[in-house]
């Protein structure tokens, strides 16, 4: 039987730490070559997973892969993955689809003249417990939906090899480009595209990206408005949840823990007294590679054709990239009040 081959572009710490590792589960397909700038680095991975092939540069891999993952820094995401798609090469790319809403066009567009896939790593869509988020909202269990919070938060210990992510031209942006990818698509995923009204802050005094950052906004979801703050950091370790409330009660997501989802669901008891009954759902052992491997699983299954499309699409990523350089272009200054210079 015949194994679809794969090759990755671009060795950092994500190929390293997770599509590599996930690799190894997958039994319909290999990975074939593996490329890199730096050509010793990709021999060594090709060593250590014997992966027959290794190159320094990604054109290489036209007529000998069925499909690639593009794991570059963001910036390169988008013209990268048009390339293939022009040699009709099924494209899994890394988040985001791209640093502009302009380029995340292009890719689509090229998809569909090509009528080649294009898939996007936002691997949180995967995840049980997010999942059972979408499941529980599209049930009506919570009711009408008023109000959600999001905290997510860390000191930044990411072991990035290119240092890109420090860099605006090859980031994009700092930790709403990051980060917010995850959280905007999981939102845009639960509640629909219709946002509304926004406003949005952050710390980047100009030029450079920015650690921290609040929105705000108000999604219009089946007619009724639902209003939502987030706040994100990479310099602080902030709740770390998803708690989102309606009328019969509220849950509470955690983006660190792929199976578990608490719910909350209030019920009348003597006297009129009302108490919330709580609900540890999911909370099954499967660690993120499990979740990479179904993502390369769920990509695999459309080159071989035993799919119409990727779980993640082109064409939903895209919403999230528009919002976020939505919220770049309306950017205000979180306050500082140590600064005087008169930016705040």
């Amino acid at each position: 039987m015949h194994k679809v081959k794969l090759g990755i572009v671009g060795c950092g710490a994500v190929t390293q730490i997770y599509h590599l590792p996930a690799s190894r589960l997958l039994s319909g397909a290999k990975i074939e070559a593996l490329v890199d700038l730096d050509l010793n680095l990709a021999q060594k991975l090709c060593s250590k997973y014997k992966i027959p092939y290794c190159f320094n540069d990604y054109r290489k891999l036209f007529g000998l892969v069925d499909g690639v993952i593009i794991a570059l820094p963001n910036k390169l995401h988008a013209s990268t993955s048009i390339e293939f798609l022009k040699e009709r090469i099924p494209v899994l790319c890394e988040k985001p689809l791209a640093t502009s809403a302009h380029d995340a066009e292009e890719v689509i567009k090229t998809s569909e003249k090509f009528k080649t896939p294009i898939a996007v790593g936002l691997i949180r869509r995967f995840y049980t417990s997010s999942r059972l988020v979408k499941f529980i909202i599209s049930k009506n269990i919570l009711g009408k939906i008023y109000r959600f919070e999001i905290e997510e938060g860390i000191v930044y210990d990411w072991p990035t090899i290119s240092g890109f992510y420090f860099n605006r031209l090859a980031s994009g942006g700092g930790v709403l480009m990051d980060t917010g990818s995850h959280v905007l698509d999981l939102v845009l995923w639960w509640f629909g595209d219709n946002v509304i009204n926004f406003d949005y802050k952050d710390d980047d005094l100009g030029g450079g990206i920015e650690a921290n950052s609040e929105l705000n906004l108000v999604i219009n979801y089946k007619g009724d408005q639902i209003e939502g703050t987030i706040e994100l950091s990479r310099t602080r370790r902030l709740r770390n949840s998803y708690k989102i409330f309606g009328e019969k009660g509220w849950l509470e997501f955690f983006p660190f823990d792929t199976e578990k989802v608490q719910l909350n669901l209030k019920r009348k008891q003597q006297h009129g007294m009302i108490y919330d009954k709580k609900l540890d759902l999911g909370g099954g052992k499967r660690n993120i590679i499990y979740y990479f491997y179904e993502q390369l699983k769920d990509f695999v299954q459309v080159i071989a054709g035993d799919k119409a499309s990727p779980y993640v699409d082109g064409k939903t990523a895209y919403q999230t990239v528009k919002l976020i350089e939505a919220c770049y272009n309306k950017k205000q200054n979180i306050p500082m009040p140590w600064i005087t210079n008169g930016i705040n």
